[in-house]
């Protein structure tokens, strides 16, 4: 930025960013859950099928609580911090505001360490993890 950007110009620059930044997360979200989708349709032919996963309700329940749990650890700046007042706020809380305000129900940010995401998330005391994760053989 040149020295002359007034703080407004600043302002509207870092917004357009935001959105930019936003957007293609939700973007690559949707790619990926595509992706998904057409894996787990090419695994139905498979020579030695499993047998058939329970119902899927974690959308149902997301729905009837109106509100999505998020787990995310809040050390990775920008993406990512815990205020002093226990708030957590970043890219990652943004996206998370978008991703809930699309399905119109609240957020709820559950600030976890990274060894306890996935844990979180099985236990079902998160519906989603918006964080980095480390592969399975890594912990």
């Amino acid at each position: 930025m040149v020295g002359s950007d007034t703080p407004k110009a600043v302002l509207d620059a870092f917004a357009d960013r935001r959105r930019v930044l936003i957007a293609s997360a939700v973007g690559a979200l949707i790619v990926g859950i595509g992706g998904v989708a057409g894996s787990v349709s090419r695994m139905t032919n498979t020579v030695n099928p499993r047998p058939p996963l329970p119902a899927d309700t974690g959308l149902r329940n997301v729905l009837e609580r109106g509100a999505l749990r998020v787990a995310m650890d809040a050390s990775y700046p920008p993406f990512a911090v815990a205020e002093a007042n226990g708030s957590v706020v970043g890219f990652n809380v943004e996206l998370a505001n978008v991703i809930a305000a699309l399905m119109a129900v609240n957020v709820q940010i559950l600030n976890i360490s990274d060894d306890g995401l996935r844990d979180a998330l099985i236990a079902g005391k998160a519906d989603v993890v918006i964080s980095q994760i480390l592969p399975m053989n890594a912990y």
